[in-house]
């Protein structure tokens, strides 16, 4: 069996899955500085601006929520159960994060796949 197909405890791999969406919840808490700094004087979408505030305060939530839900799934499943993350992972476009799912690290190259970005 290929290292890389190997079964990994499931539990594992919804730890794995729970720290993702934790982070993303940190992340997305952290854009509430484009609306912290807004002169409200001078903006005539005021209430567009709030709409927008309050998606990203829900969509922190949601993420913080099923983080925890995972989380709990991972402590009530089997110890015995296993799955074939790596397997599951090639289905995620973006290869930093199908590494940290899949337990493998990721060797950066200079090949982008489709689905991978860099922004800066």
């Amino acid at each position: 069996m290929n290292s890389k197909n190997r079964s990994q405890p499931l539990t594992d791999v919804l730890t794995r899955v729970a720290h993702e969406l934790r982070n993303l919840a940190k992340d997305t808490d952290r854009l509430h500085c484009l609306v912290d700094n807004v002169h409200w004087a001078g903006v005539e979408e005021k209430d567009e601006v709030m709409r927008s505030a309050q998606a990203i305060d829900a969509i922190e939530q949601r993420l913080s929520a099923l983080s925890d839900f995972v989380a709990a799934l991972a402590e009530l499943a089997p110890a015995q159960w296993e799955v074939e993350g790596h397997l599951a992972s090639q289905k995620v476009k973006l290869a930093e994060l199908a590494g940290r799912l899949s337990d493998q690290p990721h060797t950066p190259s200079a090949v982008h796949h489709a689905g991978d970005s860099e922004f800066f």
